[in-house]
């Protein structure tokens, strides 16, 4: 039984590190392309909207305050040659509209690019750590559960053999004494 017990348990812990290391494998794999894909497809969604939200806004203040600035120096200069009324109104509405455009077209490009490189980098190290700790949890149970039941079949096999073999020792010799013990009474 002692000798069956120590061999079960050598067996069980092969078996177990083997059974972790190929779900480890396995699972890291898997919930990395997921996890991956998953949050490429919402940070980028999340990004696009929060990027273009908050670029409106310091895009609009910001044009406005050097637009202003500008077309007040610009305007002034041309104005007095044509009509300082007329000009102040249309470029600053022209400028206005202009800037407006330009400005959110490169905002926005910018962003993108930023964004996106930061979100991966971001997404790539939240996803190591957050698929790390679930393919441990997952694959401990797992390999409990699989090593727990290889275990019962292996053990309750070898044991079989080792007692067959034992008690075919310990009868023969017992039978081997009772005889010879028969075998002197009878003389």
């Amino acid at each position: 039984m002692e000798v069956s017990l120590k061999l079960n348990m050598e067996v069980s812990l092969k078996l177990t590190w083997v059974s972790l290391k190929l779900n480890m494998e396995v699972s890291l794999k898997h919930n990395m392309e997921v996890s991956l894909k998953l949050n490429m497809e919402v940070s980028l969604k999340h990004n696009m909207e929060v990027s273009l939200k908050h670029n409106m806004e310091v895009s609009l203040k910001h044009n406005m305050e050097v637009s202003l600035k500008h077309n007040m120096e610009v305007s002034l200069k041309h104005n007095m040659e044509v009509s300082l009324k007329l000009n102040m109104e249309v470029s600053l509405k022209h400028n206005m509209e202009v800037s407006l455009k330009l400005n959110m077209e490169v905002s926005l490009k910018l962003n993108m690019e930023v964004s996106l490189k930061h979100n991966m980098e971001v997404s790539l190290k939240l996803n190591m750590e957050v698929s790390l700790k679930l393919n441990m949890e997952v694959s401990l149970k797992l390999n409990m559960e699989v090593s727990l039941k290889l275990n019962m079949e292996v053990s309750l096999k070898l044991n079989m053999e080792v007692s067959l073999k034992h008690n075919m020792e310990v009868s023969l010799k017992l039978n081997m004494e009772v005889s010879l013990k028969h075998n002197m009474m009878l003389l």
